[in-house]
């Protein structure tokens, strides 16, 4: 698959996704928490960084990666729902 615009902004966008959870790793990290945030923060950024690189790796193999990352955020939200609710 060729880059795009819409590939493109996708990556920039997974990439944004990945430096939010870092960001509040290295916070978590200066405000020297309780460890129980740096695994979550750890899980954020692991989880952000697993769809990036599935849709690198997608985007590499020319495969559309729209159904495995909507099912991908889909389990994240899921996931996420139960802890803001």
């Amino acid at each position: 698959m060729p880059w795009t615009a819409v590939v493109a902004a996708k990556v920039a966008l997974n990439s944004a996704l990945v430096l939010l959870p870092l960001v509040d790793l290295i916070y978590e990290l200066v405000a020297r928490t309780d460890g129980v945030f740096y695994l979550a923060a750890c899980a954020r950024l692991a989880a952000a960084a697993a769809a990036l690189l599935l849709l690198l790796y997608c985007k590499r193999r020319g495969v559309n990666a729209a159904d495995a990352l909507f099912y991908y955020w889909l389990a994240d939200s899921v996931c996420l729902a139960i802890t803001f609710r």
